[in-house]
């Protein structure tokens, strides 16, 4: 019987054909997802969130009126949300304080809202190059007083367009609240 001897090259070469393999397996499953996928679950995730800290800081506001602080805190926050939006869609976005009316009816109702189940469904790519997804995904609301939770799946559709290598949520989407 003969055994197979393998020198120092054959070794290195059979080392780099398995570190290729790899690499066009990792590439092969990584193509696998959708362009934007990425950005637009961490846009939903982030938009649609209200925590406890954003309840009692709007109610601050209803009070207070408009602060410096509290309008800092808010471009901070914000601010987050620049790198999952085109630099317009983030314009529009800040400009009309879209993010405060996520948090109109969940602060007079003391309710907090987790989003889950994020499934983001691509349906096409128009002629003018915007990606239009229809994203399922599950509200979970849970009233701090009386500790009541309720979830509910909702349906929506995205608008991303791309910005420099990246897909990124745009200016195009309605932006409406959930509750």
């Amino acid at each position: 019987m003969r055994t197979f001897q393998f020198n120092k090259k054959s070794k290195i070469s059979i080392i780099v054909i398995g570190l290729i393999l790899v690499s066009s397996l990792t590439l092969i499953y990584l193509s696998g997802r959708k362009p934007g996928e990425k950005n637009l679950i961490k846009f939903i995730n982030s938009h649609y969130t209200v925590t406890s800290e954003e309840i009692d800081r709007f109610n601050k506001y209803q009070v207070d009126g408009i602060t410096e602080e509290y309008l800092a805190k808010f471009d901070k926050d914000a601010k987050a949300m620049k790198g999952f939006m085109t630099k317009e869609g983030f314009r529009v976005y800040t400009a009309e304080r879209i993010h405060l009316t996520t948090l109109i009816k969940p602060s007079s109702m003391d309710t907090l809202i987790e989003v889950k189940n994020i499934k983001p469904k691509f349906i096409s790519i128009q002629e003018d190059g915007i990606l239009r997804y229809d994203v399922t995904f599950t509200i979970v609301t849970k009233n701090r007083k009386e500790n009541e939770e309720f979830e509910k799946t909702i349906t929506k559709r995205f608008f991303m367009s791309k910005e420099g290598n990246q897909w990124k949520v745009n200016e195009f989407n309605k932006f409406d609240m959930l509750m």
